[in-house]
């Protein structure tokens, strides 16, 4: 029964649902990871930033890339950034331990920079009734 509502739809040129959705949903995840890289890259000075995104870029896969629609780093960007997280790890790994956990809690939150009450945080009012 339900393949010939989905024939239905098709023959007057209705769609699925999913190819209704799927392109909206695609647009609303491509705006969030700008978003999500966007922060990200505010941490670091505006200098570095070009070459941040493409350590980014460098660190998803192709099917994710390709996906989202980001552009392929550049030859040599991918080895380095790799190369550079395994060094990175090799060198904290020969570091005595740590003798007190480090409190991320006292850093600059650089997304408040004034701070923030948590009872202010999130939304006002709910969005759907």
């Amino acid at each position: 029964m339900a393949r010939s509502y989905v024939g239905e739809a098709r023959r007057r040129g209705l769609g699925s649902r999913r190819q209704r959705i799927g392109p909206i949903l695609a647009r609303l995840a491509r705006e969030h990871a700008d978003a999500t890289i966007d922060v990200f890259l505010s941490w670091y000075p505006r200098l570095m930033r070009p070459l941040v995104r493409q350590a980014i870029y460098a660190l998803l896969d192709e099917p994710l890339r390709a996906t989202f629609g980001y552009p392929a780093p550049a030859p040599l960007v991918q080895p380095l950034t790799r190369g550079g997280l395994k060094l990175a790890a090799r060198i904290i790994r020969l570091l005595p331990p740590r003798r007190k956990p480090y409190s991320r809690t006292q850093d600059r939150n650089r997304t408040y920079p004034k701070g923030y009450r948590i009872e202010t945080l999130g939304a006002t009012e709910p969005i759907a009734k």
